[in-house]
């Protein structure tokens, strides 16, 4: 049982759904831990793959975290966000300066190597002009020289692509250069050219699987970033090791206490040169001593101060042979199993559910409207161009008049005639290769469902881009000529802000639901001895997903990978072990009856069992499941992870005796 004195229970009742519900079901909430501030300071746990990475080396430009197996350390990452300002905003957009122009010269020596006949030699003078040093310097010739020498080194190693040394030398080649000085701190600048050699050597690796047919499309070489965006910036780790810092640190720390929890904190000290840009940031204590590398990520309107730093792992001795067994799910995102008799728990995905609804919702009216903008000004700013924005805005009207009336043209010959091609169509006053676009769109999506889905989305895209240019119209006609073009930026960057800041909360709910769920899992370990964690997953099963559109936008979106990530970090700081299985035939096969998990013709039992009243008139027990043998009701995803925890470890959940898995779930909802 559960105790009702902790501190994540609360008394408060989940709102009630329409028709009845079994009483025996005990409901509980998981609040927000007060020793972690999970809003602003969150751990990343996105990893690439399935397993944790043994690479003992942080990547400058992914964030994740990497764990070393054969060292007890574990490298982590904690985000704190800050608002948007223009001296940080001129910071990164130094760094975005300093990227390009590195990312010019090894794109102009690559082109020249891969046999390009359209080089422009006056790019290598402009190139040349930039990397040499100021005649004032002392020792000029000498300078030059090595400067001259370094370039000869880049062009060998691109031409033989050797990407893996450009970063180094390109910092030792432009270190000169205003957009290298611009930065006014070294290590960082060096840290921007390893960023862009790492994206290089990326771009080699994934050239090498395309000629080896292991790849589908061919890899593009690093782009440049736009011309009025930003650009991280990169502290590495022993700009934080100085005297100085170590003493502000000291000077500087401070203790607070809420309650019965209190957090130590101290103020991370950036180099002086960046003091003017950057605000003072109150970190923890703990994680200042071993700071590995601190980036500023800027996400638009706000940034992000992620902080890697190395924690080592503690083993509480837990039991191995006492174990959880976890589900995923949609409705239920988590449904938990163990071997010990203690009641399931079923973790609710509502709050996630409705997140999603949210941004469902509000984003596509938002992006409409800033497609629509883009358009506008590309085709106003275009050469040559002679129309005002008011016919601009005129034409795409029509456009999108006719093409409702398009859609609603081949709708009704496919409703009259489905058997007939597209050299059947009789077209008139239609443009011809749109309409093949769309009937090959069509006749790609053989489900009914699915065919209607996307009509549907046509007709209301199409409705809501002519309201916008309608409304556009309306309030031009207000203005004089000459305020056109503001009037359009300015809705262009009151939309782009909106969804902006719409996807920062997404992003921070999803981020704080998840950490709650993974605590509850670990502390539930800690609790009741559990050394032992099976999860399943099925890779790419979002992508094999064949369900309907509605029940799409409310899977799809679901971070179950970072959630299982989340999972085991936080279960290897503690010495729990994790097992990760494939969820296959789980959820059909009868965990009560002990039926081998693999595919049956007939099965044991059945989900979402149909029975048949005395009046004959049928009901679903939607969420259960029915087993023939037994002739039990069991709940569908408890007995799904009792099959996942038999599966994955057959010889802990043999001796599980089925009155222990009718023990009645608690229900549990994120708050």
């Amino acid at each position: 049982m559960v105790d009702k004195k902790e501190k994540y229970i609360c008394s408060n009742r989940l709102p009630r759904r329409k028709g009845k519900r079994s009483s025996c079901i005990k409901r509980i909430r998981i609040k927000s831990d007060d020793t972690e501030s999970d809003k602003s300071l969150t751990i990343i746990s996105e990893i690439l793959g399935d397993d944790i990475s043994n690479n003992s080396d942080i990547s400058p430009y992914n964030d994740v975290f990497t764990i070393n197996q054969g060292k007890e350390t574990l490298t982590l990452t904690e985000k704190i966000q800050i608002g948007w300002s223009p001296e940080l905003y001129s910071l990164c957009h130094k760094s975005k300066n300093l990227y390009n122009f590195s990312n010019f010269i090894t794109r102009k020596i690559f082109h020249l190597y891969k046999g390009n006949s359209n080089v422009n030699w006056n790019d290598f003078l402009i190139i040349r002009e930039n990397i040499l040093p100021n005649t004032s310097i002392k020792n000029y010739a000498q300078t030059r020289e090595k400067i001259l020498e370094t370039f000869e080194r880049l062009r060998n190693i691109i031409k033989y692509r050797r990407f893996s040394f450009v970063g180094n030398i390109l910092s030792t080649l432009i270190k000169y250069s205003k957009f290298y000085t611009d930065i006014e701190y070294a290590a960082s600048a060096q840290q921007i050219n390893r960023i862009l050699g790492q994206n290089w050597k990326s771009f080699k690796s994934l050239l090498e699987l395309y000629y080896k047919g292991k790849l589908n499309f061919r890899p593009n070489i690093p782009r440049y970033k736009p011309k009025d965006g930003e650009f991280m910036i990169v502290y590495p780790g022993q700009t934080f090791q100085t005297k100085e810092s170590k003493n502000h640190i000291i000077n500087t720390k401070r203790t607070t206490k809420y309650k019965k929890f209190s957090t130590t904190t101290a103020e991370l000290l950036f180099p002086k040169k960046h003091r003017n840009y950057l605000p003072s940031i109150r970190v923890r204590y703990d994680i200042l001593k071993n700071i590995r590398e601190v980036r500023i990520v800027p996400k638009g309107i706000y940034y992000e101060i992620s902080i890697v730093y190395s924690k080592s792992t503690e083993n509480y001795n837990l039991c191995d042979n006492n174990a959880l067994s976890i589900d995923l799910g949609s409705n239920i995102i988590l449904a938990i199993a163990n071997n010990l008799g203690l009641q399931p728990v079923l973790i609710q995905g509502r709050q996630l559910k409705q997140v999603n609804h949210i941004i469902n919702k509000k984003s596509p009216p938002l992006k409409s409207i800033i497609s629509i903008c883009k358009d506008i000004l590309k085709k106003y700013n275009k050469k040559g161009n002679t129309k005002s924005i008011v016919q601009i805005i005129e034409e795409r009207h029509q456009k999108y008049i006719d093409h409702y009336k398009l859609i609603e043209y081949l709708v009704n010959i496919q409703i009259n005639n489905p058997n007939l091609t597209y050299d059947h169509y009789i077209i008139q006053n239609y443009g011809d290769n749109k309409i093949k676009q769309i009937f090959n769109h069509i006749k790609v999506l053989l489900d009914d469902n699915a065919k209607c889905s996307f009509l549907n989305y046509q007709f209301t895209d199409c409705d809501r881009k002519q309201d916008f240019c309608s409304e556009f119209l309306k309030k031009l006609d207000e203005k004089p000529s000459s305020e056109h073009n503001e009037y359009i930026n300015y809705v262009l960057e009151k939309n782009q802000r909106s969804l902006n800041n719409l996807y920062k909360i997404y992003n921070n709910k999803i981020r704080d639901a998840i950490h709650k769920m993974s605590r509850y899992i670990i502390k539930m370990c800690e609790k009741n001895n559990i050394g032992t964690i099976i999860i399943g997953y099925s890779e790419g099963w979002k992508s094999r997903s064949n369900l309907s559109k509605s029940i799409n936008r409310k899977f799809i979106p679901l971070p179950f990978h970072k959630l299982i990530n989340l999972i085991k970090y936080k279960a290897q700081l503690i010495g729990i072990n994790i097992i990760i299985v494939d969820e296959s035939y789980t959820s059909k096969c009868s965990a009560l009856d002990k039926e081998s998990i693999k595919f049956h013709e007939k099965y044991a039992g059945e989900r979402n069992p149909e029975i048949f009243g005395k009046d004959g008139e049928s009901n679903k027990h939607y969420g259960q499941f029915y087993s023939y043998v037994s002739k039990k009701y069991i709940h569908a995803d408890i007995n799904a992870a009792f099959n996942i925890g038999r599966k994955g470890s057959p010889q802990l959940f043999e001796d599980v005796h089925p009155y222990q898995m009718l023990i009645p779930p608690i229900r549990i909802a994120v708050s």
